[in-house]
């Protein structure tokens, strides 16, 4: 039984990316892996799959006929290819751009007119009190006898 070319294969031979390169084993394998892959379980038995590859028709590259340890490795380099395919994913999103830290800005806080010199002097950013002023200082800025 000869099996029909599609348009796909045609294709693919005149593009020069046919399925030269491998043998009829390692495409059959490939594309039935998924199927192969789901009832893979334990230890194979390679020599019923040797035979079971054989009553296909399937041969080595070059037209030998199958072998034990040719169906094993032909099974191990499908299995790395198609990990190899599966691999290739789109590219991640880039990351969000990073927004620069601002300092939090304090606001300036003006000192109100009102209220004694005290009052101003404890809210202005620039002068401090000085426990060592002497009395006159203290009536002078604050309009009051210091306190005793």
């Amino acid at each position: 039984m000869t099996k029909t070319p599609q348009v796909a294969d045609i294709a693919a031979a005149l593009s020069g990316r046919g399925r030269h390169g491998h043998s009829a084993l390692y495409w059959w394998i490939w594309d039935h892996y998924d199927e192969l892959a789901k009832h893979r379980q334990g230890r194979a038995d390679w020599i019923s799959a040797t035979e079971g590859f054989a009553g296909l028709g399937l041969t080595n590259k070059d037209g030998s006929p199958l072998k034990r340890e040719n169906v094993r490795k032909t099974w191990e380099r499908v299995v790395r290819d198609v990990r190899k395919a599966a691999a290739v994913s789109p590219p991640s999103p880039m990351p969000p751009p990073v927004r620069p830290i601002q300092p939090a800005v304090t606001p300036v806080v003006q000192t109100s007119r009102e209220g004694t010199a005290d009052e101003r002097r404890r809210t202005s950013r620039f002068h401090r009190w000085n426990p060592a002023t002497t009395d006159e200082d203290y009536q002078r800025l604050t309009g009051k006898p210091k306190p005793k």
